[in-house]
């Protein structure tokens, strides 16, 4: 209750796809807002470019171009350290198997410590026409996580980072994702 009753800003994880289903969902970025609507301005039509996209037990999984081979990813807004996240096994899909580690992250989630390896990313990595930039990808060497992956039919995980600086446009009416 005492969240729910002071004025702090709440930092919260994912946005739950379920609560915009049949709707417009815009996610602004730079100016830290979120908006939703029943139906898609015309500006975004004309200005925006889709991709569409499949949705699995409320997950958003988005195609993007690595490489020159269209994979998906899961677009996670609860994922905010990383351009990109995925398995061990995965991270080849991004970068040379020799490129050095860049970074690492010792993390915690539901109590469960982790550590992982951020590597240069040495592939283009496109969303529709939109190049994205340069950027490192991490990986966790875990089973659980190459399993899901593999369950999900995936090969990683895109949060927050690569669309700090854009609008997003989730239409959740046609499956359709896109950014300005």
């Amino acid at each position: 209750m005492d969240s729910a009753k002071t004025s702090t800003i709440k930092h919260i994880g994912t946005i739950a796809p379920d609560l915009f289903q049949g709707k417009i969902l815009i996610i602004d970025y730079p100016n830290q807002r979120l908006c939703v609507l029943e139906t898609m301005p015309g500006i975004f039509q004309e200005k925006a470019e889709f991709v569409a996209f499949k949705i699995r037990k409320g997950r958003i999984k988005i195609p993007f171009e690595v490489g020159s081979v269209e994979k998906d990813l899961l677009f996670d807004t609860g994922s905010s350290l990383f351009s990109i996240f995925t398995s061990k096994d995965n991270s080849v899909f991004f970068t040379e198997p020799a490129t050095p580690i860049a970074d690492s992250i010792i993390g915690n989630q539901w109590k469960q410590i982790f550590k992982v390896y951020g590597q240069k990313i040495t592939k283009d990595i496109k969303f529709g026409k939109h190049k994205m930039k340069p950027s490192l990808v991490y990986s966790l060497d875990d089973k659980g996580q190459k399993q899901f992956e593999d369950e999900e039919n995936i090969i990683g995980i895109t949060g927050n980072v690569y669309f700090l600086e854009r609008l997003v446009i989730i239409d959740y009416k046609n499956n359709k994702i896109g950014m300005l």
